[in-house]
């Protein structure tokens, strides 16, 4: 079970706090080098930029009070490869495409 602390709302959820990644090691052209995640995702989010996909967002849904874990892709191309990457991770998971 998650404990997990949301970095939005810390005082609705679990204690572990974020883990703070860095996205420029991955993508150095962001305009953001480290993201802060939930603690429970920090792998499979790793992972998935190590494939080479980004991210706008994500939430491990807190055990549900959220939802589901999602995350938020910068292009639907991606999608594909993100659903297999995270199907690794055995939880359902919400993949939706920002576009901005």
């Amino acid at each position: 079970m998650c404990n997990c602390q949301s970095y939005n709302q810390p005082e609705k959820t679990g204690s572990v706090p974020e883990v703070v990644l860095s996205q420029a090691k991955y993508f150095p052209d962001t305009g953001k080098p480290t993201v802060s995640v939930d603690a429970c995702i920090s792998d499979i989010i790793e992972r998935l930029w190590a494939a080479g996909i980004r991210t706008r967002h994500s939430c491990c849904g807190h055990n549900g009070r959220f939802g589901p874990p999602s995350v938020g892709l910068d292009t639907a191309y991606a999608a594909p490869r993100a659903a297999e990457i995270l199907r690794e991770d055995g939880r359902p998971w919400r993949i939706m495409v920002d576009a901005y």
